[in-house]
């Protein structure tokens, strides 16, 4: 199975030490670009985040359809 993760649960488990559950549960773990970069900031506090770069089960990607993405943010903008 792939999953597609956003900064939150990734951040949390690099925090404790445990990524590695992400693997184990899911197999494929892909994040946007944009994910990745925020996930960067956790360097300034010391956590090593180049599991991110090295794994073959993590993989960073751009957007394919920005026009989507630009839709779906207008989406989730309105309903808040």
């Amino acid at each position: 199975m792939i999953v597609v993760s956003d900064t939150s649960p990734i951040s949390g488990l690099i925090i404790i030490n445990r990524l590695d559950i992400l693997h184990k549960t899911y197999g494929q773990v892909i994040i946007p670009d944009t994910v990745y970069k925020e996930l960067s900031s956790l360097q300034r506090f010391g956590f090593d985040i180049s599991i991110l770069q090295n794994e073959k089960w993590f993989s960073i990607q751009k957007p394919s359809n920005i026009t989507l993405v630009i839709k779906l943010t207008s989406e989730l903008v309105a309903t808040y």
